[in-house]
């Protein structure tokens, strides 16, 4: 299984080159269905070495995460929605945020009253969207500009349960 891939030079050109003439823009609620089906008509002439990491992530050949390092800092809406395509069709529940979410972190103390989005401060592990009957399969994040100290903290419940079955102590069927 392979959980980090780096992006090399001629694939982050490639993916540039198909993203550069579209611009995606969005309201809060309103996305941008043409650039959307612009993109996902390109989907197709991906680089192969992207393709076949997300699709045997999608099909369950590859650990439960991925990192892809190296992806472009420009153009990063497009390039996330273009190779979001291949694991499924990205939405946005109409009472949460945008389909894509800028998140500019800005320094609080600790202890506030601010939540940890947007914030430095601790944000715990948590479900996205679990009140829905049918909640996304995955959750992508695209980091443009890491900072020294920045961190996210992700899980798998999956691997939880393959850990507690693992030790043999009755918890698990």
């Amino acid at each position: 299984m392979r959980n980090i891939i780096d992006v090399n030079e001629t694939t982050r050109n490639a993916i540039v080159g198909l993203v550069g003439d579209i611009s995606y823009d969005q309201n809060l609620r309103d996305q941008n269905e043409a650039a959307i089906a612009h993109l996902h008509n390109r989907v197709n002439k991906l680089p192969e070495d992207i393709c076949s990491v997300l699709e045997g992530f999608r099909d369950g050949q590859e650990a439960p995460w991925i990192v892809l390092s190296g992806m472009p800092t420009e153009k990063y809406s497009e390039t996330l929605l273009l190779v979001s395509k291949i694991l499924g069709f990205p939405f946005a529940h109409a009472q949460e945020a945008e389909l894509v979410c800028a998140v500019k972190p800005r320094k609080e103390a600790e202890g506030t009253n601010q939540t940890a989005f947007f914030t430095w401060n601790r944000f715990d592990l948590h479900t996205e969207l679990p009140y829905l009957s049918a909640p996304p399969d995955y959750l992508i994040l695209y980091c443009v500009h890491n900072v020294a100290g920045g961190f996210t903290i992700t899980s798998s419940a999956q691997v939880a349960f393959d850990s507690l079955a693992s030790q043999d102590n009755g918890l698990t069927p």
